[in-house]
């Protein structure tokens, strides 16, 4: 993933910190860093794919207006 926004940092970091990814340094280019996901990353992924699926499935029913307002009331909600 390439994203030069500096939340990634941040995301990045709160990932390494539950172990769901690896971060090291690219040798030919210091200046980047490579983030791998780890064997703890990928089990969370298996277990999170059939719950994505079902709201995959849900979603669907839903016009992008609608979604946009359905995003509007979970931002509203969290604060």
């Amino acid at each position: 993933m390439l994203d030069k926004n500096p939340d990634l940092t941040r995301l990045c970091d709160r990932l390494l910190s539950k172990g769901l990814v690896d971060r090291f340094v690219n040798e030919e280019n210091r200046r980047q860093v490579n983030v791998g996901i780890t064997e703890k990353g990928l089990k969370l992924l298996e277990e999170m794919e059939p719950v994505m699926k079902e709201y995959n499935n849900i979603a669907e029913n839903l016009t992008e207006e609608e979604a946009n307002t359905l995003s509007d009331l979970l931002d509203k909600l969290r604060g």
